[in-house]
């Protein structure tokens, strides 16, 4: 049975050595089918990935996400004489594409993942389950598809997290969740700062005070839920 189009799937997979000195660049505006998700972790020797925000290195330990058809490139500098060694799969799927420039806009295109041994063997138990000679539906895949993802944000949370201080952990909380009961004053002690603190912090990355966003944002639910349920 053919897979669903709108599910998300592995397109395709693999390991692959560049051996030293052989030409290694692909500018991603022309590549098909458009669309398509790529990770690709980098296992020896270090390329580079350009994009609309600037050039990134891509060394041994580090992955890097883009998209066939959109203004990016990644290879092998003219000059450079190492080997590269890299593990990538390619996914599709409706909506993948938005899951990940979400995932990007807020992390980036470039992560490190130095000392997490997990992401290679997820990539391989990936490209197990696309195997088309082995019986799997796709549905399976498909959820096997979107746990990678999943586990990729939760990798990026993680080290994201560690490198901010506790009143811009606290902005997120409040940013993710803006329907928690949760008073300013309590979300301020869960993290260990001060109210004023976290307020300031709160207008200079939105915009406006953090009272304000929330009952706009509740507001907005409240809206959503007469418009599309029968609640009173």
């Amino acid at each position: 049975m053919p897979s669903s189009p709108t599910l998300w799937r592995l397109f395709n997979c693999g390991h692959q050595v560049v051996p030293a000195g052989r030409p290694y660049w692909f500018d991603n505006r022309a590549r098909e089918p458009i669309g398509t998700v790529i990770f690709q972790m980098s296992i020896a020797g270090t390329i580079v990935y350009r994009d609309t925000h600037g050039e990134q290195t891509v060394p041994p330990g580090f992955g890097v996400l883009f998209v066939h058809g959109e203004p990016s490139a990644y290879g092998l500098l003219r000059g450079e004489h190492r080997a590269y060694e890299n593990r990538w799969v390619s996914m599709i799927g409706a909506g993948l594409v938005d899951h990940i420039d979400a995932l990007r806009n807020r992390y980036g295109s470039v992560f490190d993942l130095r000392g997490d041994k997990t992401v290679e063997r997820d990539m391989r138990e990936l490209a197990a389950l696309g195997d088309p000679t082995k019986p799997i539906s796709p549905t399976q895949l498909a959820s096997a598809v979107h746990g990678f993802v999943m586990r990729l944000y939760e990798r990026a949370e993680r080290i994201h997290a560690a490198q901010q201080s506790p009143a811009e952990r606290a902005v997120d909380q409040l940013l993710r969740q803006p329907m928690l009961g949760w008073s300013l004053k309590q979300v301020a002690a869960q993290y260990g700062c001060s109210r004023e603190h976290l307020s300031r912090l709160f207008q200079h990355r939105v915009g406006r005070p953090p009272g304000q966003y929330i009952a706009q944002a509740r507001l907005e639910h409240a809206l959503q839920l007469l418009r599309d349920t029968d609640l009173p």
